[in-house]
């Protein structure tokens, strides 16, 4: 899903399912979002990633700012 902030795109809850992973499927929808990206005009493009999808957003360009923690009560 993207979401148009002005300046910023979000790229937000890409997955893939584990049967199909590895099949480049999650590069092919960034690319796609990407060129979306740049066809909306955005500035900057933002996402919040597991530690799974790392690997592949360095491929595309992206760097860290900062980390989020979540927390869960049993």
């Amino acid at each position: 899903m993207l979401y148009n902030t002005g300046e910023a795109i979000g790229v937000h809850q890409l997955g893939v399912r584990q049967a199909r992973q590895g099949q480049g499927i999650a590069k092919r929808l960034m690319r796609h979002m990407l060129a979306e990206s740049v066809r909306w005009q955005g500035k900057y493009v933002v996402s919040q990633a597991s530690q799974a999808g790392k690997p592949l957003y360095d491929q595309l360009g992206f760097h860290n700012q900062f980390v989020i923690n979540n927390y869960q009560r049993t």
